[in-house]
C-alpha cells in the first residue's frame, strides 16, 4: 500500500460527489449522499497553526500537516489507521474542486 493513490468514491455517485467546505470563521461541513440521495452535513470546527491543521467532528481529531494549497487543490498527510489493522499508517489526502 505504501505510495499508492486510492480514489476516494461516493457510495452513491449518481446521488453527487461527497465533498468537505472549509469556512473561515474555523467551521468546516463534510457533506455526503445516503441511497435515496438526501444529504446530510456533519460540522466540525478546525484550527491552522502554520502549515498544521487540527480538525475536530464529533470528538475526533485530527492532525495534518499541510503539503500543497492552493485555490483548487488542498493536500494533507496525517496518520490514520486506514486499513483498520491496529497499526497507523501515514496517508496524504488530496481534496480538490475538480
Amino acid at each position: 500500500m505504501l505510495g499508492q493513490t486510492l480514489p476516494v468514491e461516493s457510495d452513491y455517485p449518481d446521488c453527487g460527489k461527497d465533498y468537505v467546505m472549509f469556512k473561515t470563521v474555523g467551521v468546516f461541513e463534510s457533506n455526503y449522499f445516503t441511497e435515496d440521495c438526501q444529504e446530510f452535513t456533519d460540522n466540525g470546527t478546525w484550527t491552522l497553526d502554520g502549515k498544521n491543521i487540527v480538525t475536530n467532528q464529533d470528538g475526533y481529531v485530527t492532525n495534518a500537516v499541510i503539503k500543497k494549497l492552493s485555490a483548487t487543490e488542498l493536500q494533507i498527510t496525517t496518520q490514520e489507521d486506514y486499513d483498520e489493522d491496529g497499526k497507523m499508517e501515514t496517508i496524504t489526502l488530496r481534496l480538490s474542486t475538480k
